[in-house]
């Protein structure tokens, strides 16, 4: 894993590649603490659109070596896509864009 989504450097330059916010915006980035298994960003756009970004941790925060597959956070997006069918609109926060390669 390359990408440091609480570099906000970086977040800005891979936000802007992948076209999620144009090319001259640029949103408003607070590193949400506490994550011990991810790094949490909250990016809000110019426009008022909020989000909030994860990225998993091979390696969770913790004083002891604890390894955990980061890939475990695309099995958290198919649930979020699954209840997203199986409950009433709005209960469940919109997936927006999910990356494979960062």
């Amino acid at each position: 894993m390359s990408l440091d989504i609480e570099n906000p450097l970086e977040l800005l330059a891979y936000l802007r590649r992948e076209g999620h916010i144009g090319a001259a915006e640029t949103p408003e980035m607070q590193t949400l603490a506490g994550g011990v298994s991810n790094r949490t960003v909250l990016v809000t756009r110019e426009s008022g659109e909020a989000w909030v970004l994860k990225q998993a941790l091979a390696k969770l925060r913790v004083q002891v070596d604890w390894f955990s597959s980061p890939t475990r956070v695309h099995r958290e997006a198919m649930g979020l896509r699954t209840l997203a069918e199986l409950t009433p609109p709005g209960t469940i926060p919109a997936l927006l864009f999910e990356d494979h390669t960062a």
